[in-house]
């Protein structure tokens, strides 16, 4: 993996020929730092240790994360698997499931 230390990350969006200024600005003015620490809070919770993680199931309602965590990465039958037996799995209480069309 590629070094991912913010002074590289500027080489690296330099060499690719995006604005060096307005790079530096978005990445050191922190806009999305709150959403992006929401969002691995959720992944920690809900079992993601690493990339790629996949969760595949039905979605829980609020901030409720269901179903099973598929780590790195998998062949296409893994998730061919994993996807079958979550359309087998019974809907939470209340909530519908979704009809074929």
């Amino acid at each position: 993996q590629k070094d991912l230390a913010v002074p590289s990350l500027k080489q690296y969006a330099q060499a690719i020929g995006i604005q060096r200024e307005a790079f530096a600005d978005c990445l050191d003015g922190g806009r999305y730092a709150g959403d992006i620490d929401k969002d691995i809070a959720a992944g920690t919770k809900a079992g993601v240790r690493g990339t790629p993680s996949f969760i595949i199931g039905r979605s829980g309602s609020g901030d409720t994360i269901t179903g099973k965590v598929v780590r790195g990465a998998q062949s296409l039958t893994t998730f061919q698997q994993v996807i079958q037996e979550a359309e087998k799995s019974p809907a939470p209480k209340g909530e519908k499931t979704p009809s074929a069309h």
